[in-house]
């Protein structure tokens, strides 16, 4: 099931906010109805408390076309636009639908995000489990156990959230998201 649309008349594309804005900025689109997706993340505080935190800072995804172009201009909020060509935006929306099913996964577990200095450059595609279809390497732990870590690249910035092995091969049945 998809979650983004692919429009016929704009494209999905990253605008990156000023500083702490992402939240003001997705208000001021969603109040014109223009699509957006401001992904965010539950990090474990201790363990009684956790918290929703934005997981790209300065960034959200927007569906936009000539037809927005005046409202965006009037929102001081944006530092940069990068957009997608009309009806070529499958690889971010295909990006999009793994940040939504990490998202949503989230909410069950508590999966570190860090951003690493490299993107790895043979990443294999898992083919059953939780995290079907996403892309990623096997890794060794500071504490020994074998984890994957999901690779995401958000505009030339690495992004890998790690997930147990346990969790990778558990049954999707097992996980309602």
């Amino acid at each position: 099931m998809s979650h983004f649309l692919q429009y016929s008349d704009r494209a999905w594309g990253l605008i990156r906010t000023t500083g702490k804005s992402e939240q003001y900025a997705f208000s001021y689109f969603t109040g014109y109805n223009i699509p957006c997706y401001l992904p965010h993340i539950r990090k474990v505080i201790s363990k009684y408390k956790s918290v929703r935190r934005i997981m790209f800072p300065c960034y959200l995804f927007v569906a936009w076309g000539d037809q927005d172009i005046a409202i965006m201009k009037n929102c001081y909020h944006i530092s940069h636009r990068i957009q997608s060509e009309v009806n070529a935006d499958n690889d971010i929306i295909e990006q999009m639908e793994d940040i939504y099913r990490i998202e949503q996964l989230s909410e069950i577990g508590d999966f570190p995000l860090t951003k690493t200095a490299s993107y790895q450059s043979k990443l294999i595609k898992l083919h059953s489990g939780p995290l079907k279809g996403m892309k990623g390497h096997w890794v060794n732990s500071t504490n020994g156990q074998c984890q994957f870590n999901v690779c995401l690249n958000i505009v030339g910035t690495h992004y890998e959230i790690a997930f147990n092995k346990e969790f990778v091969y558990q049954s999707v049945d097992a996980i309602a998201v």
